[in-house]
């Protein structure tokens, strides 16, 4: 599955558009997930594992942005 399909997937998935930025963050996040998860248990997930937590980490790094919006005027932390 190319890049751009997984990034449409995913998208549909979560309801919402990615940037490529956003979508390279959670890459990053999934990889870690997978390596503390999977890999320092001697494991290796299903293609349907590796979606699922794509999704979650999608759906949480979104809700961080979300968050990070109500906390920020003009990307100044509000004191």
């Amino acid at each position: 599955m190319g890049k751009s399909m997984f990034k449409k997937l995913l998208e549909r998935r979560i309801g919402q558009a990615l940037s490529d930025a956003e979508l390279k963050e959670i890459e990053k996040m999934v990889a870690d997930d997978i390596a503390f998860n999977f890999k320092s248990f001697g494991k290796k997930p299903s293609y349907n594992e590796v979606i699922a937590i794509t999704e979650r980490c999608a759906i949480a790094f979104k809700r961080c942005l979300q968050q990070e919006d109500k906390n920020t005027i003009y990307g100044f932390y509000k004191l």
